[in-house]
């Protein structure tokens, strides 16, 4: 599975460690290494609001991170600031 997610989301770059799966039963899931910097929730508290072109330019990064997620057969269900990892 590990070698399948590598390959098919080599474009995105790094691709975290799956610490645990589920894949017998629904709801099926991957549980992912979290990279050092954390999630966007953990980022941007204690900062200010990005002015508007960064906050598009953050938007544009994660639809096309999932976008090509999505392209590999796999489907998010819980997007928000605190499944968003930042690397």
């Amino acid at each position: 599975l590990m070698r399948y997610l590598r390959e098919a989301l080599a474009s995105v770059g790094n691709v975290s460690t799956i610490l645990d799966w589920q894949l017998e039963d629904p709801p099926y899931y991957l549980e992912l290494a979290a990279p050092a910097c954390g999630n966007l929730r953990g980022v941007m508290q204690g900062k200010s609001i990005p002015e508007i072109p960064e906050r598009w330019r953050l938007l544009q990064q994660v639809a096309d991170a999932l976008a090509i997620v999505h392209a590999a057969g796999v489907v998010h269900r819980g997007l928000g600031p605190d499944s968003v990892l930042v690397d």
